[in-house]
């Protein structure tokens, strides 16, 4: 437990969880409430003749989950970069240019 804390850690900052989690919520919460408000309602198909010609080419799932990963990824990155507090989305200021200011 504590080496994948200490992975997780290196990661992902301390000030970073906490978006991180909150944008995973989000995103599992716009797509799976939409089903629950709209689940009643009339669905139509805009399936085209063109849709039932084209096979599945089961390789193309790969690129599919390919983009999640790729995009939970980025989150990684973006949140490990960053020098910006979450609450005031302002830099963290060294003490020497508070001082000097």
């Amino acid at each position: 437990m504590k080496r994948i804390r200490k992975i997780l850690s290196a990661l992902v900052p301390r000030h970073g969880v906490f978006p991180l989690i909150l944008a995973v919520t989000l995103n599992f919460s716009v797509y799976y409430g939409t089903r629950i408000i709209a689940g009643d309602w009339h669905h139509y198909n805009i399936e085209s003749s063109w849709d039932k010609m084209i096979p599945l080419w089961s390789p193309s799932v790969v690129i599919y989950f390919g983009c999640y990963l790729f995009w939970i990824v980025n989150y990684i990155i973006i949140y490990s970069l960053s020098n910006y507090k979450f609450i005031a989305l302002a830099p963290k200021t060294p003490a020497k240019a508070e001082a000097t200011a």
